[in-house]
């Protein structure tokens, strides 16, 4: 995943007040043992500062779509943007990052919620060695 930032000409970044925003596209290679025991799956997003945690934990819209293309994995559809109203751009520290952890619910026949569990998590630097 590479992050990306457009500076218009002449715009610094301590000058860009325009929120956080992160995509969230899809799931790639779930464990099978994963696609059978849960229903549907969703994505925890937060942002921190070595260890300090920097506000709100966003959540994208939960996704019961899996693909099968003939591929040897599955994916998950999630197709979600995700925007960090508290976090306006130029508040950044270079330092921070974003760290994603992947949920998955399952169901009785009923449909009600019999579990939840967090399947994973991966976290990623906000920024490179340049800026």
């Amino acid at each position: 995943m590479t992050l990306t930032l457009n500076l218009t000409e002449g715009k610094s970044m301590s000058d860009m007040l325009e929120p956080f925003v992160v995509r969230v596209s899809a799931l790639h290679r779930m464990k099978p043992q994963w696609l059978a025991q849960y229903k549907d799956y969703f994505v925890n997003v937060e942002v921190f500062h070595g260890t300090r945690w920097m506000g709100t934990q966003l959540t994208s819209q939960h996704s019961p779509s899996k693909t099968d293309d003939g591929c040897f994995f599955s994916t998950v559809i999630i197709d979600s943007w995700l925007t960090f109203d508290h976090l306006p751009m130029c508040i950044l520290p270079r330092e921070c990052r974003l760290v994603f952890s992947i949920v998955g619910r399952a169901f009785d026949e009923n449909g009600e919620l019999t579990d939840k569990q967090e399947l994973g998590w991966a976290s990623i630097q906000c920024f490179d060695f340049q800026g």
